[in-house]
């Protein structure tokens, strides 16, 4: 289904109420640290991993539903914290490793790289999770089984991850730490990223007011299955696959500045769609434009965070970043709830899009239009003289 993302896959899912604050102390340990993997490889690749596993065995540690479900609520806390916890460190350690030069097409290949294993992956796991449920009376064996899949995949991930080398990286000295700016200050000459930041606490709150709910309304109004979720997935995935490649090509030509604008321009028609859909073969539609257009704002978004950030204040930088989203990410489901349960899905669906165009469209006049007004000013190289 449509995926509510901020800028990376590595934002995106349920959060908790303690993500700001989770942010900012992740900041000050990704800044004090000399290493960047180990932080990333114990939380994101370690404890967050080990949460999958433990979220498998919740129907074996208790048959009470209440308690089972506070369970799964502390896990996902877990594995929310951990992730978010490593995140500052990864987008860190990734602008060191990535040369600017490179970015489009590291982040191409690595988006490719996704969108194939979930294209192969979410239709499966539809299928297991249909056709494991109640096997040896286990009645959510299916779902066991993928959490399960999920914990040793993601084991061969960090594994994958700890094989990378990180470039060496000299501990700034105390008296330039005592004598050098803060971030606030800083963003005074960075009007653009404040812009990135303003732009993206509106784009995530018009996201996450419809996003916990398309699967709800599509298993609930329009009588969808798990295999056909997972087959919705799939759709969305092999667009995707075509949009990387596309936008792509689009962003080596006009940069990730543009394309965001670009593709994001086009995102709030997805959420407008569901409001006349009546069938579950028409989310397939949706699905398939959805993978097409987000796979390009996906693929500028993480880009333009590396392009825009103070490059002395970087870990701050993204925390402040990840900070506004995922404080949209815990108001705009409360809200949508609410609007849901007071004036029905489709509410949400329009005010979703109408949030979306707004938050876009002040991505292009905060972010966007500063940057190319400042380059138009900027006075002609003088021609040199004859000699």
């Amino acid at each position: 289904m449509e995926r509510a993302r901020a800028s990376s896959d590595s934002w995106r899912r349920s959060r908790t109420s303690s993500a700001p604050c989770r942010s900012f102390r992740a900041r000050r340990a990704a800044d004090a640290v000399r290493h960047r993997k180990p932080l990333v490889t114990w939380t994101v690749g370690g404890f967050a991993r080990v949460a999958l596993l433990a979220l498998a065995l919740v129907p074996w540690l208790t048959n009470v539903p209440a308690t089972a479900i506070w369970l799964i609520i502390g896990l996902n806390g877990v594995r929310s914290f951990m992730s978010n916890f490593g995140n500052p460190a990864w987008t860190v350690l990734v602008g060191d490793l990535v040369p600017p030069r490179l970015r489009a097409l590291y982040f191409g290949n690595r988006n490719l790289m996704i969108m194939l294993a979930a294209l192969l992956v979410a239709p499966l796991a539809g299928w297991l999770i249909k056709a494991g449920n109640g096997w040896l009376d286990q009645p959510y064996l299916g779902y066991q089984a993928v959490l399960a899949l999920a914990f040793v995949a993601g084991l061969a991930g960090t594994v994958c991850f700890v094989r990378i080398p990180e470039p060496h990286r000299v501990r700034r000295a105390r008296v330039v730490q005592d004598a050098g700016t803060s971030l606030w200050a800083v963003l005074g000459d960075h009007r653009a990223f404040v812009g990135l930041v303003v732009s993206g606490f509106v784009w995530n709150l018009a996201l996450q007011v419809a996003a916990p709910f398309f699967n709800v309304y599509l298993v609930r109004h329009l009588g969808a299955g798990a295999g056909t979720v997972g087959l919705l997935a799939g759709v969305n995935t092999l667009f995707g696959l075509l949009g990387s490649g596309l936008f792509g090509r689009v962003m080596d030509r006009i940069g990730a500045l543009k394309t965001q604008a670009v593709a994001g321009l086009f995102i709030p028609v997805i959420p407008t769609a569901w409001i006349w859909i009546t069938a579950p073969w028409q989310v397939g539609v949706v699905e398939a434009y959805s993978g097409l257009v987000w796979a390009g704002y996906n693929l500028a978004n993480f880009a333009l965070l590396l392009e825009l950030t103070p490059s002395s204040h970087r870990p701050q930088a993204v925390a402040l970043y990840q900070t506004v989203v995922f404080v949209s990410a815990v108001v705009g489901p409360l809200l949508g709830g609410w609007l849901a349960d007071t004036f029905g899905f489709r509410v949400i669906f329009g005010l979703s899009g109408a949030g979306r165009l707004l938050g876009i469209l002040l991505y292009v006049w905060l972010s966007v239009w500063p940057i190319f007004a400042a380059q138009r000013s900027r006075p002609a190289a003088a021609p040199a003289s004859a000699v």
